[in-house]
């Protein structure tokens, strides 16, 4: 029985940015569809207990919804731009805007309801 949203190392969900690409392919893409993105650290337990469940939400949504890593440590300037104070920092673009967010370590139902919402709002704005 295949498992709901498991990646094989080849074929990830989820990939890195840096403030040199964020603009292309954060804001732009988010213009095509929403594009979640997660600031971590490698450091972060929360996060990396997080990272799965995001990806298994992610996956799930059959590629309506991109996921973006963002490393706070590395990409400074992009975390202090957000106000990111605490992580996990969870937020959502759509139209190159910040359209929902969450922060901590939250449950897999709860991250499910956080990507379906977002799942929504594409399939509504492609239909206008």
């Amino acid at each position: 029985m295949a498992k709901r949203g498991l990646c094989t190392p080849t074929q990830s969900i989820a990939f890195d940015v840096t403030e040199s690409d964020f603009e292309e392919t954060v804001l732009q893409t988010s213009n095509e569809r929403p594009v979640i993105v997660d600031f971590h650290a490698s450091w972060c337990g929360p996060c990396r207990f997080l990272a799965p469940v995001l990806e298994e939400a992610i996956g799930a949504s059959d590629g309506q919804i991109k996921l973006a890593k963002i490393d706070v440590d590395s990409e400074g300037r992009l975390a202090q731009k957000y106000k990111v104070s605490s992580i996990p920092l969870v937020l959502a673009f759509h139209k190159g805007e910040v359209v929902d967010k969450f922060s901590g370590l939250h449950d897999q139902t709860f991250v499910d309801n956080f990507v379906s919402k977002l799942a929504a709002l594409n399939k509504r704005s492609s239909t206008e």
